[in-house]
């Protein structure tokens, strides 16, 4: 018996709706509470206590075969706290945020800990996540334990670079997919970039992600049933690509991206290639609202992937 893995990629929740705005290539910038996924390292920029609670909707749209809609929520891809211990060096925070979730959602992999960012040189931050994994499907739970820890370089006044790396989840199940006594190992992934500030007002920013498929396992009664994936560079290799613009009269950001996911389909694993639209900017002092839109339906005609388009919003409170 082989198994095809139930998961999918990160790219999908946690990277931030600000991170995602601009095709997930965050990595370099992370200015925001989205550091918490897309960079620890960048949470020394948090100059405020900061609070954020990130949501999404996802509508799934059939292949034309069938147009039946589906509308379902994720409400926590993104809860967490940060507090500066010594304003533009040091910040530490506690976060909840989803890691993992499958295509028929469900089976999800929720991830809290504390962070902690530093910046350690004039040019130079380093941030490390640590945490308690916790598996759910259905009425069944499973723990493990994971780490994040991420880089950020000053290059020059207008360049940046960064990377992130994400260790691989073990999860100990009395009951998975059927299967009893089942353990199983989540991938691992690292990913890195550059940020160049172009004018004053606008950043491009290009990411490489990429995602150890081959470290799945899947062990059940002490069988070993790891899955049947297609694996290799451009199996594994995820770009990421993404403009910002702040319109300064009215403190809007306006955002769009391009990024390929390891989607997990009815065929396998497929490289799914999305668009992102976003917008944000701060209602008052102290509170912010970013917005943004991620589309799979342009590329439809071109793959056999899944069609969606996703929703996410985000709050962020400073005190």
């Amino acid at each position: 018996m082989v198994i095809k893995a139930d998961w999918v990629a990160y790219d999908f929740f946690s990277v931030g709706t600000k991170g995602l705005g601009i095709g997930g290539a965050n990595v370099s910038l992370s200015d925001d509470m989205g550091a918490f996924y897309s960079n620890p390292a960048g949470l020394f920029q948090i100059e405020k206590p900061t609070f954020s609670y990130q949501m999404y909707s996802i509508l799934k749209v059939q292949r034309l075969i069938n147009t039946k809609l589906q509308v379902e929520w994720e409400l926590f891809p993104l809860l967490a706290y940060a507090v500066p211990i010594k304003k533009n060096k040091m910040t530490a925070g506690i976060f909840i945020q989803t890691l993992f979730k499958s295509l028929n959602e469900s089976y999800t992999v929720y991830g809290t800990g504390v962070s902690y960012s530093y910046r350690l040189f004039e040019r130079f931050a380093m941030g490390i996540n640590l945490g308690l994994a916790v598996g759910s499907q259905k009425s069944n739970w499973a723990t493990g334990y994971f780490w994040q820890i991420g880089f950020i370089y000053q290059l020059s006044d207008k360049v940046k670079a960064g990377m992130i790396v994400r260790s691989s989840i073990n999860l100990q199940w009395d009951l998975l997919r059927g299967d009893t006594n089942v353990d199983e190992t989540l991938p691992w992934s690292a990913q890195m970039g550059v940020s160049i500030r172009i004018t004053q007002t606008s950043i491009l920013s290009i990411d490489l992600e990429y995602q150890g498929i081959s470290s799945i396992r899947y062990k059940a009664e002490g069988i070993v049933l790891n899955p049947d994936l297609d694996t290799g560079l451009f199996k594994n290799l995820h770009p990421h690509i993404g403009f910002q613009f702040l319109h300064k009269p009215s403190g809007a950001q306006f955002r769009f991206g391009f990024m390929t996911l390891a989607n997990a389909s009815s065929s396998g694993i497929e490289s799914q290639p999305v668009i992102t639209l976003g917008i944000g900017g701060y209602t008052s002092n102290s509170f912010k609202i970013d917005f943004t839109l991620q589309d799979s339906l342009i590329f439809d005609i071109f793959t056999r992937t899944n069609r969606f388009e996703r929703f996410l919003l985000s709050f962020e409170y400073t005190f």
